[in-house]
């Protein structure tokens, strides 16, 4: 009479041999098909403005629903926040 853990063992090891031997004698893999597009186009680069109005308004700047588009300045002092004090 074989003992219980080396019968485990023989299954084990059984088992093993025989999924080692389905995986040798898997079936042809798939044929792999490619497609060949065709060469990009040249790149046309995005037109760059070259003369940047940077005056200011002198009326207020609305945007499209007629609202006043705030300056990008806080109104309080930023003495915690590292920005120190904002000049004009």
């Amino acid at each position: 009479m074989i003992p219980a853990n080396r019968l485990t063992a023989v299954r084990l090891a059984a088992g093993l041999t025989g999924l080692c031997l389905m995986a040798a004698c898997q079936s042809e893999p798939a044929v792999t098909t490619y497609s060949v597009t065709p060469q990009a186009q040249a790149y046309e680069p995005v037109a760059v403005a070259s003369n940047l109005d940077l005056t200011q308004p002198e009326e207020p700047v609305t945007n499209q629903w007629g609202g006043v588009i705030p300056e990008a300045k806080p109104t309080t002092s930023v003495d915690d926040g590292g920005l120190g004090e904002i000049k004009d």
